[in-house]
């Protein structure tokens, strides 16, 4: 005779048969299209797991689902660049997950996933500096051969990449970075259009620690000019821009 639990229980089993499955240490290469795409995995050992997604052409997020499809954990973050890990603290032997690999911002592209037993391990902060570095240039350089040169999402790449290389204190490279960046947002959006400002702004930014100051006096400028002539512009925006020119006129 079926027990009542075991009548529950079939259908959602059956649910996860055409499910892939994720086993420890097997790394999942995949591309993503439009939906989120769904994997399976069983515990077979008590203790912490944890689960990388990463990419480079999305920004990465992972849900951790029960059998029934209740959540029962998300992430966006975690780990280097713009990747997903998700950690599982007190997994318990022969409990059965599902999990859900997405963008939460909506882009698309390959990934790679990857199901690890054990805590996640820590990197120091130089070794997180190195890696966040290098997962920035190789994002540049996968985007460029994937979009093109003069593409949108390449100026968004180097863009990031600049902000890196900024807090890296490795100032001549977040300047060139920026200014390739801010070229081909000029070229595709205007000078004057929003995305466009804010690079000039962040560029003006690596300038004035270089000591560059008429350079970075002259962005700073151009932003201001601009968004005052815009008469939809934020006024918090204006704010902004008039903040930062004052504060480089002290230099």
């Amino acid at each position: 005779m079926i027990t009542p639990l075991l009548l529950v229980l079939c259908p959602m089993l059956q649910d996860l048969a055409g499910i892939p499955r994720l086993e420890p240490g097997v790394e999942v290469r995949g591309q993503l299209v439009d939906q989120p795409l769904e994997y399976r995995f069983r515990v077979e050992v008590d203790g912490p797991v944890h689960l990388d997604l990463q990419s480079l052409f999305f920004d990465a997020r992972l849900e951790l689902r029960a059998v029934d499809g209740s959540l029962l954990g998300e992430a966006d973050e975690g780990s280097i660049g713009r990747h997903a890990r998700l950690e599982v603290e007190a997994a318990r032997k022969g409990t059965e997950y599902r999990v859900l690999a997405m963008a939460q911002d909506g882009g698309t592209g390959d990934f790679s996933l990857v199901l690890v037993l054990g805590a996640a391990p820590q990197l120091d902060a130089i070794a997180k500096e190195e890696r966040t570095l290098a997962d920035a240039k190789a994002r540049v350089a996968a985007v460029a051969e994937r979009f093109g040169e003069r593409s949108a999402e390449l100026a968004d790449a180097l863009y990031a990449l600049g902000w890196t290389l900024y807090l890296g204190d490795r100032l001549e490279e977040s300047v060139a970075s920026y200014e390739r960046s801010l070229a081909i947002r000029e070229e595709l959006f205007g000078r004057d259009a929003p995305v466009t400002l804010t690079t000039t702004d962040y560029l003006a930014l690596a300038l004035h620690a270089m000591s560059r100051h008429a350079e970075a006096e002259a962005l700073y400028r151009r932003s201001l000019n601009a968004r005052l002539r815009d008469l939809e512009t934020d006024d918090r925006m204006i704010a902004y821009s008039a903040f930062n020119l004052a504060q480089q006129l002290k230099f």
